[in-house]
């Protein structure tokens, strides 16, 4: 399980991008997921990863709000043996990339 320590486990990260529609219900962005699943680590200590993800606002068009989802798994050699689903939160140390510096939303919008 996570964080036994275990050095044959490894935790992988999926990460996905929703908007709120007009029914306020969080959709994936169709093109807004990573391909696949990408190893962090053993998953025995906090890891960070992340996805790019490039949105260009459409004219005319009423802003989005969007959020950031993450998939993970625990594996044992091919073995899914854990998974979760988390959504993005505020307040996080931010690292390279962050814009303004050192800021962390838990949604954003676009338009």
């Amino acid at each position: 399980m996570p964080g036994d320590g275990k050095a044959s486990q490894k935790m992988y990260m999926s990460f996905r991008l929703q908007y709120l529609n007009a029914h306020k219900l969080w959709v994936d962005v169709a093109s807004g997921a990573s391909a696949s699943f990408v190893a962090v680590g053993s998953g025995a200590a906090a890891r960070q990863g992340g996805a790019t993800f490039d949105l260009k606002p459409v004219n005319g068009q009423p802003p989005v709000t969007l959020r950031g989802v993450v998939d993970f798994q625990w594996r044992h050699g091919k073995t899914v043996v854990l998974s979760a689903t988390r959504t993005s939160t505020v307040g996080h140390k931010s690292l390279a990339g962050a814009d303004p510096a050192n800021f962390s939303a838990a949604t954003c919008v676009i338009g």
